[in-house]
């Protein structure tokens, strides 16, 4: 009769501590001196407000959230008259005016932009009712908004800004209203890449033109150091190489070779 054994293998358990992957708050190839003002920005988006139930909310407040979300004009208007708050909040991060946003009505944004709705309030994982817009490419939207005074470079809490989220999206009617309204170009998103690094490595070509046409630099890096056409190359994006090299993308830059 052999004799066995048993191997007992005592494996820690995994604990997610809070902040342990935020690594956008802490930037690795960033200068110094840019790391401070990025760090707090996103640590104000993740104790925004939006995140967290509010109380105390109307049935008004409630309905016109309702409302927002199906683009009833009539029903929104009949709220507002009956002293329904057009900042009310619920639990979710729900708004009225970022319902309307994604509900696509015009009508009922600029109900709710005259009753006072904040452009620039935070709901669902941090969006302003601006990122929503770029992300679903509502060009409506995104004007009325930025008519209203939104801010361009207010991050979500997946630290898109919205013209980094209109660029993702491809949504390059989004992204021209963005930069026309003085959008910076050079953010990072999550992945740490900027806009034109993303439009390039997607092959976004239209996106990618205006951005350049803007003034993005065909030859700036990722937060590791790798340049533009170092993406457009390793994702095949043939037109977006071509398009790099004729803006003046350098190729001693890169460290593979044009296909």
């Amino acid at each position: 009769m052999g004799l066995g054994f048993c191997l007992l293998v005592v494996v820690p358990a995994f604990a997610y501590e809070p902040g342990q992957y935020d690594w956008f708050a802490q930037p690795r190839a960033e200068p110094k001196e840019r790391r401070a003002p990025i760090a707090r920005e996103f640590d104000a988006v993740k104790r925004s407000p939006g995140d967290w139930p509010l109380p105390n909310l109307s049935p008004e407040d409630i309905g016109l959230v309702a409302a927002a979300r199906s683009g009833d004009i009539n029903r929104i208007t009949a709220l507002l008259a009956e002293s329904a708050n057009p900042n009310a909040r619920t639990s979710y991060g729900d708004m009225p005016i970022a319902a309307t946003v994604e509900s696509g009505n015009p009508e009922a944004l600029r109900l709710l932009i005259d009753a006072g709705a904040a452009p620039d309030v935070r709901g669902w994982q941090g969006y302003t009712p601006l990122g929503l817009a770029a992300l679903r490419g509502n060009l409506a939207a995104a004007r009325m908004l930025l008519k209203a005074g939104a801010r361009t470079e207010l991050r979500s809490r997946s630290g898109n800004t919205p013209l980094l989220d209109a660029v993702h999206a491809n949504k390059v009617d989004v992204a021209r209203a963005l930069i026309a309204a003085g959008a910076d170009l050079r953010p990072f998103d999550r992945t740490g890449m900027t806009a034109v690094i993303v439009a390039a490595s997607y092959g976004y070509l239209d996106v990618l033109r205006l951005l350049l046409d803007a003034g993005g630099d065909p030859n700036v890096l990722d937060r590791d150091g790798k340049p533009a056409l170092f993406w457009a190359v390793s994702k095949r994006q043939r037109d977006s190489v071509e398009l790099l090299l004729a803006r003046g993308a350098d190729r001693g830059a890169m460290s593979v070779d044009i296909f």
